[in-house]
């Protein structure tokens, strides 16, 4: 499949800046399609050229944070004892002011649906590791831990700092270490694949 152009790419690009700059600053609700056009300088047909509607770009702005956060935790060295949750709760928190409007209790299912999507995305990883679907269990176990930790962190307004956070989760976590299927485990195999096919 060929690779999109360096114009659709930053046109994309500029869509989600300029979502995430909306979502820092107004009501999920009140954003319109006008104004993220506006903010990106495209057109409305350019919008709907990449995106359908809203709920396709809030989709691929939730996919871009998880893109920011599996690069983040690439780069991390786990021999100083960092993990890929330390890199999470960085990613996260450095969209802090984009998340907390996602913390009302209408707005918090879409938030699940993303971490929900992220998880999916995470037992694909494994699967392409030589996983069976038995595993999916464990990765949902852990991920599901994860993202309860992640909607109560941003419920609370996301005030404690992310290191703490991370630290608590990687506690928790250490339990499936032996497994195959250990969170920290999958992404750097499918990093080490990405980066080096």
């Amino acid at each position: 499949m060929p690779r999109p152009s360096r114009q659709v790419d930053r046109t994309r690009r500029s869509l989600l800046d300029a979502f995430a700059q909306l979502l820092a600053s107004t009501a999920f609700d009140a954003i319109t399609v006008a104004q993220v056009s506006d903010a990106a300088e495209v057109s409305r047909q350019s919008f709907y050229r990449h995106f359908g509607d809203l709920d396709a770009l809030t989709e691929a702005y939730f996919e871009r944070i998880f893109d920011e956060f599996e690069d983040a935790a690439s780069e991390l060295d786990p021999a100083q004892g960092l993990s890929p949750y330390l890199a999470l709760f960085r990613t996260l928190h450095h969209h802090r002011a984009e998340l907390l409007g996602f913390a009302s209790e209408r707005l918090r299912p879409r938030l699940f649906g993303a971490l929900w999507a992220y998880q999916t995305r995470l037992q694909g990883y494994a699967r392409k590791e030589g996983e069976s679907e038995h595993g999916d269990v464990v990765i949902a176990y852990q991920s599901g831990g994860t993202s309860a930790v992640v909607m109560e962190w941003v419920t609370q307004g996301m005030t404690e700092p992310p290191e703490v956070i991370a630290d608590m989760l990687a506690h928790v976590q250490a339990a499936f270490s032996d497994r195959q299927q250990f969170l920290p485990t999958v992404l750097a195999q499918h990093t080490a694949r990405t980066q080096h096919p």
